[in-house]
């Protein structure tokens, strides 16, 4: 009964490290330090990026939507510019639908050529 036996296992316990294994730890620790510096500063980057496109996809929501509830979009339309000398404005005339879609005083420039037509025609 009194006899003793072993039994071998292992268990982590502390180690004092060598000088060279301090050092060999430092480095290493230096260098996650600086993935890690790394890392943040790509997450931020991404952080901005990320918020750029929500705001960017947020402006076409808000763009659409003024779409969808007026039923009217603005697009490029052929216009012919109507000039009227004897009441000294011109009107901006749609080509599509004909419709008057501005009217305005005719500038200096616009008045002398009507006074050129004027003469050309006497």
């Amino acid at each position: 009964m009194g006899e003793k036996f072993e039994k071998f296992c292992k268990k982590e316990l502390p180690v004092k490290l060598a000088s060279n294994e301090r050092f060999d730890r430092t480095l290493l620790m230096t260098e996650a330090m600086d993935r890690k510096d790394d890392i943040e500063v790509a997450a931020k980057i991404n952080a901005k990026l990320a918020k750029d496109q929500v705001k960017s996809i947020a402006k076409e929501i808000s763009r659409l939507h003024r779409i969808v509830k007026t039923g009217y979009e603005p697009r490029m339309v052929d216009c012919s510019w109507t000039f009227d000398f004897d009441k000294n404005e011109k009107s901006l005339i749609r080509i599509d639908t004909g419709e008057e879609v501005e009217r305005k005083p005719l500038t200096e420039s616009e008045r002398q050529l009507a006074m050129s037509m004027d003469k050309v025609h006497d």
